[in-house]
């Protein structure tokens, strides 16, 4: 599935520092960077238990008018069962499910997609554009992406 780096989580953190939130809406956008952490620590919802999963998150690039802004997704797991978030994620973006032996996300990197976005309030008061879904682009359109 996924050819791993060596990242470190920093902790519970793994991601970019993205200061000012999108706006909520639907957004032409570009993949900027890929990071995949191995190992990364966090507490299973049902049981409060802690565990450890390989996770990938993606930033995504986006202009409004003449602002730009920057849009991380969720950690999601790296599994390439087709019921997995990431084959869903990936199969959504590129149109069709992907071939799971030998995928390298890195391929999604610099590709234009659409994504929606929402303004959300984490539990410490932070505000952030959560990335509600990730599509493909259709052709007329890709380069309009930034």
């Amino acid at each position: 599935m996924a050819i791993l780096s060596n990242t470190s989580s920093g902790g519970h953190f793994t991601g970019w520092e993205v200061n000012v939130p999108a706006p909520t809406g639907v957004h032409l956008a570009v993949c900027l960077d890929i990071k995949e952490t191995p190992d990364f620590e966090t507490t299973d919802f049902n049981t409060g238990l802690p565990k450890v999963n390989d996770v990938i998150r993606f930033l995504y690039g986006l202009t409004v008018g003449d602002d730009k802004f920057l849009v991380q997704s969720n950690t999601i797991n790296i599994s390439g069962s087709p019921k997995s978030n990431l084959i869903k994620l990936i199969t959504a973006w590129m149109g069709q499910a992907p071939q799971v032996q030998g995928f390298d996300t890195e391929i999604l990197r610099g590709l234009p997609c659409q994504i929606t976005t929402e303004q959300v309030t984490s539990e410490k008061g932070t505000l952030y554009s959560k990335v509600m879904q990730v599509t493909g682009v259709i052709e007329q359109y890709k380069d309009a992406a930034p």
